[in-house]
């Protein structure tokens, strides 16, 4: 089972999925089965392995990850056994979405700027950051994974799309492309004098993708120092 279970992962992945979380929780049920001498999937053998947590929704998810998996391994060896759905009775309930108003993120990008953050990017980070997602849509992977490269006159090039799509072009309203621009441009160079005065030093990526790292360290993958 070990075997089919990297043959699934890798051809989920050739279609664009990352499955970081299902590769651990595929990897641990094909040990678990292995450890009662079974080479297919049993549903009583799934239930057992799922019911290890204490939470429903943990539980759930490690039954619809085999689940998926029982069904593409199914199609080639009749003995796996599917499995029946929603066997823990789980129910996702989702919050309302809140579309923000101009107001509020005027003032969400204002308080960002006033982060205090001496010596730091984070403000400045932030508040582009902000502006970036409010004037084009994008997904936060996406702009996390955005170059400096990437701003062109036809938009934004956007290399980290769903599916992990790459040279994917998302027009950009003038006034949104010149505010997102100039802000771009401000922490470019407030970048630049921190480094001249060696306060911070660049790690090697200058992109947004350190915003969403822990407090303690700095945006655009720097450092302080």
């Amino acid at each position: 089972m070990i075997e089919a279970t990297e043959t699934y992962l890798a051809v989920r992945r050739t279609a664009g999925f990352s499955l970081t979380n299902a590769e651990y929780l595929l990897r641990s049920f094909a040990k678990f089965a292995a450890a009662r001498g079974l080479t297919h999937v049993r549903v009583a053998t799934v239930i057992d392995w799922a019911s290890e947590p204490s939470s429903v929704a943990q539980r759930h998810a490690r039954y619809q990850t085999v689940g998926l998996f029982a069904r593409y391994v199914q199609q080639e060896d009749a003995r796996h056994e599917l499995l029946p759905p929603n066997y823990f009775g789980y129910r996702k309930t989702r919050r309302v979405p809140h579309i923000y108003t101009m107001a509020e993120i005027d003032r969400l990008i204002l308080a960002a700027r006033q982060l205090p953050a001496a010596h730091s990017l984070q403000a400045s980070t932030y508040a582009t950051l902000i502006s970036l997602l409010a004037a084009t849509g994008l997904r936060i992977s996406e702009a996390l994974g955005l170059l400096l490269s990437d701003i062109t006159d036809d938009g934004l090039l956007i290399r980290k799309s769903k599916f992990k799509k790459y040279a994917v072009r998302q027009a950009m309203p003038i006034a949104a492309a010149v505010n997102c621009a100039d802000r771009v441009n401000s922490c470019t160079r407030t970048k630049s004098k921190l480094i001249s005065r060696g306060i911070v030093m660049p790690t090697g990526h200058q992109g947004m993708s350190g915003v969403y790292r822990a407090a303690d360290i700095d945006p655009l993958c720097y450092r302080e120092v």
